[in-house]
């Protein structure tokens, strides 16, 4: 996601699907529901289920640069 120049007066969000990552994994694999238990005590409404998380917040300083390489470093040409 490009989120322009570095602002701290605009919040920026960040997802954070690491829990939905082991939900999925303790479904597909019949595993005692630890993250599925965790997910359903933050939600709190029967019936509900996490699509997306994410959370939001301000930079409290600007980010470093990426180490990511440009694509045309990365492309392999097949002509």
């Amino acid at each position: 996601m490009n989120r322009g120049p570095y602002d701290q007066h605009r919040p920026i969000p960040q997802d954070v699907l690491q829990s939905l990552y082991g939900l999925n994994r303790e479904l597909s694999l019949n595993l005692i529901p630890h993250f599925g238990d965790k997910l359903r005590d933050m939600i709190g409404e029967p019936g509900w289920d996490s699509v997306i998380q994410f959370r939001m917040g301000y930079p409290k300083m600007e980010a470093l640069p990426s180490l990511r390489r440009p694509v045309n470093e990365v492309l392999i040409s097949r002509m």
